[in-house]
């Protein structure tokens, strides 16, 4: 006759759970951003602030601490204001605005850590305007 586990054959201790993480894991994200002024404000697209709790801008090589002022997410922009300043802005093109065939540039950072590591620029011609397609 085979003893049972009552009989004196104890179980195993229960495992034990491991305790809760007490910080957070720090996620990190990438994307890219330009001054529209030279009072230290930047523009960037929502999706790339979209649920941050801190913003970090490099600019000019130098981390700075950002605030997100004004989100859209239907127009996918945000606006971040840092305490730089003096940073010469974007120039916009002045006149008629963008027509087919003007040349446009696109910067960006492309999949940040998966098709690159650093923001990219691309150059091209604008083949459409108002198309919702």
């Amino acid at each position: 006759m085979r003893p049972s586990r009552a009989a004196g054959n104890p179980q195993p201790p229960p495992r034990e759970e491991p305790a809760p993480a007490t910080r957070a894991p720090k996620l990190t994200g990438a994307g890219t951003a330009f001054a529209i002024n030279s009072a230290g404000e930047f523009l960037t697209n929502y999706h790339v602030i979209k649920g941050c709790i801190s913003v970090r801008l490099r600019v000019v090589g130098v981390p700075q601490d950002g605030r997100v002022v004004f989100s859209d997410e239907r127009n996918d922009l945000a606006l971040v204001r840092t305490s730089v300043a003096g940073i010469e802005p974007l120039r916009f093109r002045e006149g008629k605005g963008i027509r087919p065939a003007d040349g446009v540039v696109a910067l960006g950072f492309p999949y940040a850590g998966l098709l690159a590591t650093e923001p990219a620029g691309y150059d091209g011609l604008c083949v459409g305007i108002g198309r919702s397609t």
